[in-house]
């Protein structure tokens, strides 16, 4: 195959903390955030207090899993934050290695942890050239660790900063769509949206429409490889889906596709989510990886 694969959504920093390796972990909160000070390296990226930003050698772990990934056709990666520690560590793997892309944001779990603090460091981290979109943010009423009022305010604030960075914003949704396209309606009344990415997508064809009516990428995980009768509503709008508005992704160490479910999962797998999509729309996988490709490195990867 000519053409490669591109991860765009993944959390290759949490190799380093083996108590995540499980799709039913509950995430960690960023501690003290009433407490963020701010203060800006010599390559112009901002970052918190207390814990260095530097292009430092990689965590050999990490290095192991790009290596992996590379071997499997995947050279590009969306390295993505959930909190402002995390959002950090992605801008650090972005700085160490050019084929690394960070987002930064606050995770809808942990939206109770949201405060002018981690507003001003968000907004700070913004402005580096390693992180090229806002995120991942939106609403998450599965678990409701944190109240949907919380989630609803940090989630605005996450659009409003896409518009004014001019970056692209990584939506996560679950079980919320309804509320979600209310916030993104609403948002859009009052000014443009960003570029929006629905992460992991996993709603009915009716959700992906009003999505792709305003705008949106669907990108698509290892769910739409799993061989369940829950899956088969989502294998149905991932074969329905317009190729050109598709995007791929691991969310790893999260999600493994099968026949790797239930394992850790890493961005190598990127390729049997991109195989498992062109077997459902009958297409060549050549096609939907240039096709795929294209479209994330128009959004993540411009001027890169």
């Amino acid at each position: 195959m000519n053409s490669y694969w591109i991860d765009t959504h993944c959390h290759i920093f949490l190799s380093r903390q083996d108590a995540l390796f499980s799709d039913s972990t509950k995430r960690t909160p960023y501690p003290n955030s009433e407490s963020l000070a701010t203060d800006t390296d010599a390559a112009g990226t901002a970052f918190s207090s207390g814990s260095p930003l530097s292009p430092a050698s990689l965590d050999p772990r990490i290095v192991a899993i790009l290596q992996r990934a590379e071997e499997a056709g995947v050279r590009r990666f969306v390295v993505v934050g959930i909190d402002p520690e995390t959002s950090r560590e992605a801008m650090g793997i972005a700085m160490a290695d050019p084929r690394c892309v960070a987002t930064i944001g606050l995770h809808p779990n942990e939206a109770h942890f949201f405060s002018t603090g981690v507003e001003n460091t968000l907004n700070e981290m913004a402005k580096s050239p390693f992180v090229a979109a806002i995120g991942e943010t939106g609403l998450d009423f599965y678990r409701e660790q944190a109240p949907p009022s919380d989630q609803e305010m940090a989630f605005r604030f996450h659009i409003e900063l896409a518009r004014r960075v001019s970056k692209p914003l990584v939506i996560h949704v679950r079980e919320a769509h309804r509320e979600t396209r209310r916030v993104l309606e609403d948002e859009l009344r009052s000014g443009s949206l960003p570029p929006l990415v629905m992460h992991c997508f996993s709603g009915s064809r009716d959700d992906a429409e009003s999505y792709l009516s305003l705008g949106a990428f669907l990108s698509f995980a290892g769910p739409i490889t799993f061989k369940t009768a829950n899956a088969r509503q989502l294998r149905e709008v991932a074969a329905w889906a317009p190729l050109e508005r598709c995007l791929l992704e691991t969310d790893s160490p999260f999600l493994s596709p099968h026949p790797y479910r239930g394992s850790p999962n890493e961005p190598a797998r990127t390729a049997l989510v991109g195989r498992e999509l062109a077997r459902l729309k009958g297409i060549s996988e050549e096609e939907v990886a240039s096709t795929t490709t294209a479209s994330a490195s128009a959004i993540f990867f411009a001027g890169r």
